[in-house]
């Protein structure tokens, strides 16, 4: 099993591509420049994204790449779980 992890970097804007997808996106900026979340620190995983939200993994794959886009996460090289 392959595993992504995302770590906050506090500093950007967020602009979802849908409605879904700009409330969830939004929602973890603000938990980011809150400092609910700390630099370096790693945030929820995808499945608990999805799992707060209700959403599908397509869609909390796009909240993700929004929030990197923007600066405010970037992505950890993927690693085998086990």
């Amino acid at each position: 099993m392959v595993r992504n992890s995302f770590l906050c970097c506090p500093g950007g804007g967020v602009e979802g591509e849908s409605a879904q997808v700009a409330a969830s996106a939004r929602h973890h900026a603000e938990r980011i420049r809150s400092g609910d979340y700390k630099p370096g620190e790693r945030i929820p995983s995808l499945v608990a994204l999805n799992e707060e939200f209700g959403i599908a993994n397509a869609t909390g794959q796009k909240v993700m790449r929004a929030l990197r886009a923007d600066g405010l996460i970037r992505g950890l090289a993927a690693r085998r779980a086990g």
